[in-house]
């Protein structure tokens, strides 16, 4: 008896916490999003319009997974929301060589498009919204997501 409590705890125990952990790993690690880069994104016409978008990836991938904006952007917003509540506008539909294809959450199923070699963004292939963008690093976005946040919580005050 003792010698099958001695292999249960020196083999069974130690094997199956490594198949919890290789479970974990490859389930819920390699699953996480992680920030991959953000764009600063101009209006073609009126330069005083800028959006800011994060682009997030699967730590197991190398292309993004999802297209992000701020808080405000949540039908939820409220004086109690923060930077961290950030809003998935877009899922990854196509990667090609040209272009990335985003699919928004919304009823009407609307498409995003950033053009990989021009870094133009345009909204439902429509040349009046269309933006021209620039790679900044995640940073810089969740620096402007305060910034806005402030701005956009005082209205709600007001």
């Amino acid at each position: 008896m003792k010698s099958i409590y001695k292999i249960f705890r020196k083999i069974l125990i130690p094997l199956c916490l490594i198949g919890a952990g290789v479970h974990w790993y490859y389930y819920h690690y390699r699953e996480q999003e992680v920030p991959m880069y953000s764009v600063k994104c101009i209006h073609n016409e009126y330069s005083e319009v800028t959006r800011w978008y994060l682009l997030k990836r699967k730590r197991k991938e190398e292309i993004p997974s999802g297209l992000y904006d701020g808080p405000w952007a949540s039908e939820k917003f409220s004086l109690t929301s923060n930077e961290k509540q950030l809003v998935r506008i877009g899922n990854l539909d196509v990667a090609n060589a040209d272009f990335f294809k985003f699919t928004t959450r919304s009823k009407n199923k609307e498409e995003i498009y950033i053009d990989r070699r021009t870094l133009e963004l345009k909204l439902e292939e429509s040349p009046i919204h269309s933006y021209i963008c620039e790679i900044r690093n995640p940073g810089e976005f969740w620096k402007y997501v305060i910034e806005k946040l402030k701005i956009e919580k005082a209205q709600l005050k007001i």
